[in-house]
């Protein structure tokens, strides 16, 4: 693959081989040749199939934001969702009949309050002015057919949470990148079922006001559809985590202690 020949740069987030054929599969978000990738959203999202054993492209298949991915998932041309920000690309997997899953989760940048207070009113006591932050937003998750192109987005509602504060200056996908890397989205992982039909996505959902710390929240897909359930986390005398097991099963860890007072 020699990316000096290709039309576009080309991110991949996902890499996967194809079960049963000499492919792999790249999904990532594709870009002008003059662009920096860490300060841009791209053009959209590509997908490139790839020989294993030479090396070439198979197939090229781009779905931008202002067309293909617009009459499915709402956002303008730079890929921009009214509430739900930017998309950042986690992880893919394939599911039967030769679709295609990503699981992509929301993030946007904006003005808070308390900043706001604290950067004016407060600022001779917090030195370090801070008007905005960024957050992740709600998990999307895209299907793509299979010639890759965009034939679903489902939007999963979750609470927003803070990815970082106190980087006005730095360009917001910038930030978003490093976020991922030390693990403040909060999309945890996507498991294999215990045949390819099946699959789960895994995120972290901190629903506000409920005192329980949170839920464990994965999205099983069955071969047609997904299905959502929650596993909460904490509460006043059990703190729990979920990690993944075998295919299609997973490990729940729990540590009791003394009721909270």
């Amino acid at each position: 693959m020699n990316a000096n020949k290709e039309k576009w740069q080309f991110a991949p987030a996902a890499v996967l081989p194809v079960p049963g054929q000499d492919t792999i599969v790249m999904v990532g978000k594709y870009y002008d040749k003059n662009e920096k990738l860490v300060k841009s959203n791209g053009k959209g999202i590509a997908i490139y199939r790839v020989s294993r054993n030479t090396g070439a492209i198979l197939t090229r298949a781009y779905n931008s934001w202002e067309t293909e991915i617009n009459r499915q998932y709402t956002c303008d041309k730079k890929g921009q969702n009214p509430e739900n920000g930017y998309l950042y690309l986690h992880n893919a997997t394939l599911g039967p009949d030769g679709k295609l899953f990503v699981a992509a989760e929301g993030y946007y940048r904006r003005m808070y309050a308390q900043g706001f207070v604290n950067s004016t009113v407060l600022l001779p006591f917090f030195m370090s002015p801070s008007f905005t932050r960024v957050r992740s937003t709600d998990m999307v998750i895209l299907e793509f057919n299979q010639t890759d192109k965009l034939v679903k987005a489902i939007t999963y509602d979750k609470e927003p949470s803070t990815l970082m504060a106190r980087m006005d200056f730095l360009n917001r996908h910038m930030v978003a990148h490093n976020a991922r890397t030390v693990g403040r989205f909060d999309y945890m992982y996507t498991h294999p079922g215990g045949d390819p039909g099946h699959f789960s996505i895994c995120y972290f959902n901190r629903r506000a006001g409920d005192g329980n710390g949170g839920y464990f929240t994965y999205l099983r897909y069955n071969g047609s559809k997904f299905r959502q359930y929650e596993v909460p986390l904490r509460t006043s005398e059990i703190s729990s985590s979920v990690l993944p097991a075998k295919p299609g099963s997973y490990s729940l860890l729990r540590a009791t202690g003394r009721k909270r007072r």
